[in-house]
C-alpha cells in the first residue's frame, strides 16, 4: 500500500487515538467534495502519456478536529495517479468529525474514490 507518509510527515497515526468504526453523526464535508476533486487534482503527465484513467481507492482516518490522518491507497491504480491522490486528500479542508450519542468527537475511518477520468 502505498502511504502519504512517504509524502506527507503530518499524516502519521497518532498512536495514543482509538478510531469508532461508527459515529451519530458521521463525518461529513462542509462543501462539496467531488468538486473540490474535480478543481484541484492536476493529472500527472505521466498518466496522460499512457491514458491511464479510473479510480484509485484512498481510506483515512476523520480525526476529532476534522482533519486527516492515515491515509493511505487501498485500491491502486496507476503509480503517479496513486501519489496523486494521496496529495488532494491530505490538503482537503477540514471535514466536521463524526461524533459519539453524547456529542464528543471521535476518529472514524472513512474510504473514498478518487476518480481520474482523461477528457
Amino acid at each position: 500500500m502505498l502511504s502519504l507518509a512517504t509524502i506527507q510527515a503530518s499524516a502519521q497515526p497518532q498512536k495514543d487515538s482509538i478510531v469508532c468504526g461508527y459515529s451519530e453523526p458521521m463525518p461529513e464535508a462542509p462543501y462539496n467534495v467531488q468538486k473540490y476533486l474535480r478543481e484541484n487534482i492536476r493529472y500527472p503527465q505521466d498518466a496522460i502519456d499512457a491514458g491511464a484513467e479510473g479510480k484509485v481507492f484512498v481510506k483515512f482516518v476523520v480525526t476529532e478536529k476534522g482533519g486527516f490522518d492515515s491515509i493511505m491507497v487501498i485500491k491502486p491504480l496507476y503509480p503517479s495517479l496513486d501519489t496523486e491522490a494521496l496529495r488532494v486528500v491530505g490538503a482537503m479542508p477540514p471535514w466536521k468529525p463524526g461524533k459519539k450519542k453524547d456529542g464528543t468527537p471521535v476518529r472514524v475511518p472513512f474510504t473514498m474514490p478518487v476518480i481520474f477520468r482523461l477528457e
